[in-house]
């Protein structure tokens, strides 16, 4: 009686590890992981084509890292870099822009896409981006402090800007966020 008890416990286990087994396998993609392999391989390859100054080596497989996994935000960071560097400011918002529709909780890749449509003279979209990393990161001044300076630059909202360079400075009290 004993024995049998043990067996068919052991045969529910069995059971229930093989139905586990079918579903781990079922949901294991090995294209998508050689995916996420190479755009990683092919983003290493482009930082040593960089590192030696061959820069459209270096963009030349970023962007097919881009190709080969569209959620690489890696490879885009470093094209969005390569980009503004190279002053294709329009192209680096489009890489850092993807970015964030990668990663749409960063508030740091929302500071980038503020910062370059301010500086392209979108005070539009570089102020809801602003404020979209003031709403993502309450407790880091970047944003208030470019929201404030994106106001005074603009000689818009000044009353505004004074509220935000004054919190900018609360949550960091450093020699940027007094200027």
């Amino acid at each position: 009686e004993e024995t049998r008890k043990y067996q068919k416990k052991f045969r529910e286990y069995a059971a229930f590890a093989q139905r586990a087994g079918r579903q781990v396998r079922s949901a294991w993609n090995p294209l998508a992981i050689t995916k996420v392999s190479c755009a990683h391989s092919l983003t290493d390859i482009g930082r040593v084509y960089a590192a030696f100054g061959q820069f459209s080596e270096a963009e030349r497989v970023w962007r097919r890292a881009c190709e080969v996994n569209r959620k690489n935000v890696s490879c885009r960071l470093r094209l969005a870099l390569l980009c503004q560097r190279q002053g294709r400011l329009r192209e680096a918002l489009k890489f850092y822009e993807e970015v964030v529709r990668i990663v749409p909780e960063s508030g740091l890749y929302r500071l980038n896409v503020g910062n370059l449509c301010a500086r392209l003279g979108e005070i539009g979209k570089a102020e809801a981006a602003y404020k979209k990393v003031i709403e993502l990161e309450p407790k880091r001044s970047e944003g208030y402090f470019a929201l404030a300076q994106l106001y005074l630059n603009t000689g818009r909202s000044l009353d505004q800007a004074l509220t935000l360079a004054q919190k900018a400075v609360e949550l960091a009290p450093i020699g940027r966020n007094y200027a």
